[in-house]
């Protein structure tokens, strides 16, 4: 998405002292926290969709194909993905925590009994955000508002979250988003 205005709160030094390991503290920059929110806004625009699967194979983190896909009489789909290669995509965008939260079942992924990843069929509006500020509201939380647009039906509808960001795999991710 695109940034428009980033509050001066969360940008004193060009830099965000806003993460707390057990041993020291990781710094991570007002771009690495825009980056990392407009990851997971992406993610989650596509996932309301059904597509958070082509996603991440256009990000280059899964090797999606569709077209090796097999669908169950009851509608559920069963992948040539992995569910351990999907989680470990993930994990370059959210936390194993967040993943545990919002990233499975409540997106109607599961794992089956041979490790495979599964979904449901179906999609609905793909809503494009667009970050219009973020505020650092305390060491590692902030909070944010966006406007999401969905072209189909020309609808616009504001939204505003708070979300922390951690270390995770190298990454600036998402923890937490509400």
């Amino acid at each position: 998405g695109k940034i428009d205005n980033i509050s001066e709160t969360i940008n004193p030094n060009n830099s965000i002292e806003n993460i707390s390991t057990t041993n020291n503290s990781i710094s991570f920059t007002d771009e690495e926290v825009k980056i990392a929110l407009s990851n997971y806004l992406e993610l989650r625009a596509h996932a309301d969709c059904g597509s958070p699967l082509e996603y991440l194979t256009e990000k280059e983190k899964l090797n999606y194909d569709s077209s090796k896909d097999t669908i169950l009489d009851d509608g559920t789909i069963i992948t040539s993905i992995k569910f351990s290669d999907y989680k470990n995509a993930m994990l370059n965008y959210v936390s194993e925590s967040e993943f545990e939260k919002n990233w499975t079942s409540t997106q109607y992924l599961n794992e089956n009994n041979n490790g495979y990843l599964t979904k449901g069929q179906g999609g609905g509006r793909f809503w494009v955000y667009t970050i219009n500020s973020i505020t650092k509201t305390n060491n590692s939380t902030y909070s944010t508002k966006t406007t999401a647009t969905d072209d189909f039906e020309d609808s616009k509808k504001d939204e505003n979250f708070t979300f922390t960001v951690k270390s995770y795999n190298g990454n600036c991710v998402i923890d937490s988003i509400k």
